[in-house]
């Protein structure tokens, strides 16, 4: 793997390091956005070939989706070794918070949609990224708590609908165990959510 890392451009190095922050897969959508920022700074850069050129080279795995789109995952000991990188870089930190932050905004963009008859579509992108909101939710209990109070407030229909009931307490006491860090409406959400799962329990 080291080898095949050394043979990439600095470009190349700084999507394949960031793109460890993913945890079972991830969109092109969802890597422009976490990956932007560390790849802009090696010039101008198109993150779709940078992919394509991943995959080329035996570093990333795709797969073709039902709607016609594709999804991108490592095979671990590679996600580690990129890991690994990462880390050394002093990239982590800017990674890991643009990782939360995109997860934030999916579990809020989904949070209407929950709610109505017409929700399936939606429940399956939230499973299908399930690994990532729970990296992004386990980040954000440690560095933002705000953070982690809008994803965990925006999602906990998807919890209670696909099963995750107990999942869904244990997210929801320990970030209702934290100070207050969020607006009162985040979390009246929160607690909505604990009280209706915890009678599921």
């Amino acid at each position: 793997i080291e080898w095949s890392y050394e043979l990439l451009d600095n470009r190349e190095k700084s999507l394949f390091r960031c793109l460890s922050t993913f945890a079972g897969g991830f969109t092109i959508e969802s890597a422009e956005f976490v990956c932007a920022g560390p790849v802009s700074g090696c010039g101008e850069f198109d993150t779709l070939d940078g992919l394509t050129s991943l995959v080329d080279k035996s570093l990333l795995l795709s797969s073709e989706l039902d709607d016609g789109g594709v999804r991108f995952r490592f095979l671990e000991v590679v996600r580690e070794y990129a890991a690994e990188t990462l880390a050394q870089s002093g990239e982590l930190d800017a990674a890991a918070r643009r990782h939360a932050e995109f997860f934030t905004r999916l579990g809020e963009d989904a949070e209407p949609h929950l709610k109505a008859a017409q929700s399936a579509q939606w429940l399956d992108i939230l499973e299908d990224e399930h690994d990532n909101l729970r990296s992004a939710l386990r980040w954000a209990t440690m560095h933002d708590a705000e953070l982690g109070e809008r994803l965990a407030g925006s999602i906990w229909r998807f919890w209670w609908l696909h099963g995750h009931i107990r999942e869904a307490c244990e997210q929801l006491g320990t970030l209702l165990s934290l100070p207050v860090a969020g607006e009162a409406r985040i979390r009246t959400k929160m607690l909505l959510g604990a009280a209706f799962l915890n009678r599921l329990r």
